[in-house]
């Protein structure tokens, strides 16, 4: 069984047993995994899932460190599902799509993004992204 299948099986466990936090982590490895398969039109192998995943956990543990070096625990706590949201904003999807892939509600996205920009000091989604890639989050 291919990892996407195990994550299928995961993130169902984790939505029923109202674990959000893990949930939403797998659900971000599961899209990049999926991205990567359509950006090199690849099928997922097990070279191709192992970099997938070194990637997305040193990008989130690269965010966590910044974030914590910069004396902003608040961030730290709150990093993961902040940094979901904006890998989907990066990829240009609208609110409403966001929370459909995040399975999370669009008045939470919205919080999210309204963090995001506060945390950043930025007024737009297109300059969130773009301080987040200069920064090193996404």
């Amino acid at each position: 069984m291919l990892i996407i299948d195990q994550l299928n099986q995961q993130i169902l466990e984790e939505y029923k047993s109202g674990n959000s936090e893990k949930r939403v982590i797998l659900q971000t490895i599961k899209a990049a995994l999926q991205k990567k398969q359509i950006d090199t039109g690849d099928k997922y192998d097990s070279a191709t899932e192992i970099t997938v995943l070194k990637g997305e956990l040193k990008q989130r543990q690269e965010a966590r460190e910044q974030f914590a070096s910069a004396g902003r625990n608040d961030l730290v706590k709150k990093a993961d599902i902040e940094i979901d949201t904006l890998k989907q904003m990066a990829d240009d999807l609208s609110n409403q799509e966001i929370a459909d892939k995040l399975f999370i509600s669009l008045n939470t996205v919205k919080t999210h993004a309204k963090n995001i920009f506060l945390k950043l000091g930025v007024d737009s989604r297109k300059q969130a992204v773009n301080k987040a890639k200069e920064l090193g989050i996404i």
